[in-house]
């Protein structure tokens, strides 16, 4: 009669091995999940900035008077509020983020950085009083091929100037 009462080297290497390999596949996956969830959570984080800021451009836009372009690009946009009061919108020397800064009679009052990762910046002014901003945002793509040419997503956020009184001006004339 033969009776086993424990198991031989053989099996347990086998286990061993089995379990190390299972291991091995979770511990993996794990780190992509968890690296899927930093990129979801930065995605979320870069839309609720960009929403954040094309509400904010839009509202200085439509209550400004006069904008205006810097002379020598389109890089910085000038909205004079009235009353020695300005709103001043620009890039970053290193181009990670839009600055917002409000301005009176010269003198700083308070500032705003939206954070992101810019390639480019534009501001347009129409004739029919139209600002426009435009962002090139680069995508981040990992890609082994480093020839290839990283594309860029546009956000383009638009408002007309002085939106607020014109409406505040109709509806004192309509009574």
């Amino acid at each position: 009669m033969d009776l086993r009462e424990g198991f031989t080297l053989i099996e347990m290497l086998a286990v061993m091995a089995t379990m190390s390999i299972l291991f091995t596949v979770a511990v993996t996956t794990l780190a992509f999940l968890m690296r899927v969830e930093m990129q979801g959570t930065e995605r979320i984080q870069d839309n609720l900035i960009l929403q954040k800021l094309s509400h904010q451009f839009r509202m200085d836009v439509a209550t400004a008077r006069q904008a205006n372009l810097m002379p020598d690009n389109q890089k910085q946009l000038n909205l004079d509020r009235g009353h020695g009061t300005s709103i001043v919108y620009f890039m970053t020397q290193s181009g990670d983020a839009m600055r917002r800064e409000i301005r009176k009679e010269g003198k700083l009052i308070s500032q705003e950085e939206y954070r992101l990762h810019l390639s480019d910046t534009k501001f347009e002014i129409d004739q029919q009083e139209l600002v426009s901003l435009e962002l090139q945002i680069p995508e981040e793509t990992n890609h082994e091929n480093k020839t290839l040419k990283p594309l860029n997503r546009v956000f383009r956020c638009e408002s007309h100037l002085n939106h607020q009184n014109r409406f505040l001006n109709q509806s004192v004339e309509s009574r």
